[in-house]
């Protein structure tokens, strides 16, 4: 009975502390990135951005490891930006806490109103 001897290589290895993942007969570099993944709605809209307008700048990013980092840092602009712009329209409008004791509703309406404006105005100004 003739043995058959099998050179199978493994899936992974480590070697010179690099971590390498078995692709075919050659072995790559196993990209390990960290978590990610936007927290907020202004954050998630310019990863968004990046991955449609700006293909390369995003893989340049994730592989800097610049990403997490830039979308934070847009997440903290956009929410400091619409505190801002929501704040100074609603006093332009007169729209303040005396309306919101007698006239809920209607403060509600037109608080809903300049949020959707300051979100657009917002995501022109920073989003692009």
């Amino acid at each position: 009975m003739k043995m058959m001897m099998t050179n199978e290589l493994p899936a992974e290895i480590m070697e010179n502390g690099i971590h390498y993942t078995l692709v075919g007969d050659y072995y790559f570099p196993t990209c390990m990135l960290a978590d990610r993944s936007p927290n907020g709605k202004w954050a998630s809209l310019y990863e968004r951005y990046l991955q449609e307008k700006h293909p390369h700048e995003y893989v340049r990013l994730i592989w800097a490891d610049e990403l997490a980092a830039l979308l934070e840092s847009v997440q903290k602009e956009c929410e400091e930006r619409v505190e801002v712009l929501v704040r100074e329209m609603a006093e332009m409008e007169g729209v303040n806490g005396e309306m919101k004791e007698n006239e809920q509703m209607e403060w509600v309406r037109r608080m809903e109103m300049i949020c959707g404006r300051v979100e657009e105005v917002v995501c022109e100004e920073i989003i692009g």
